[in-house]
């Protein structure tokens, strides 16, 4: 649906079991929580070439519990872990939203004309798709590649020189990234 006011709409919330029917299937809760509540509606999703955006960001230990980081035998990027256990080539996996400052997205953030690019990476397909919810979005996508770009793109470890990288790339190569303004 493309932006437009929701007076009259009829929405009501959805179970996680609603959302495997979708044709975009959104992961957008702590990374911790993730795979349970994908392995949850894993039956629904195999084999249906559905395709996936995976938001999560797999933190380091914090001091409030939360943050496992990443297994060091393992793939250095949640998504690839999240694509790994799903276990089906029929799936699209793309990364996006990953280091947007939450008060970007709320109807209350700054208004700023020049919004923040969206990185974007994964399966062709479905960073075509989910390109398209970024530009309905009123955000301009910025492409990075394939799932093989993951690790520099998630949160976690890489998080700071993250933020220190974009803006580098915002002062010398001009590009607008979501590093939070």
């Amino acid at each position: 649906v493309p932006p437009c006011p929701a007076d009259g709409w009829k929405l009501r919330a959805g179970t996680n079991t609603d959302a495997a029917d979708a044709e975009l299937i959104v992961l957008g809760t702590m990374y911790e929580q993730a795979w349970s509540l994908l392995e949850a509606i894993a039956p629904q999703v195999r084999g249906r070439g559905k395709t996936i955006l995976d938001m999560t960001n797999p933190f380091l230990k914090r001091p409030d519990g939360y943050g496992a980081g990443l297994p060091k035998d393992g793939p250095q990027a949640g998504i690839l872990i999240h694509k790994g256990k799903l276990g089906d080539p029929s799936t699209k996996w793309v990364g996006a939203y990953k280091s947007v400052l939450w008060t970007l997205i709320l109807p209350t953030g700054p208004k700023n004309p020049k919004r923040p690019e969206i990185e974007i990476f994964g399966d062709a397909e479905g960073v075509e798709m989910v390109s398209a919810l970024i530009r309905a979005h009123g955000w301009k996508p910025r492409p990075r590649g394939g799932l093989d770009v993951a690790p520099k793109y998630e949160g976690g470890v890489v998080s700071f020189g993250k933020i220190f990288g974009n803006l580098k790339r915002e002062i010398m190569e001009g590009e607008k990234l979501s590093v939070g303004w």
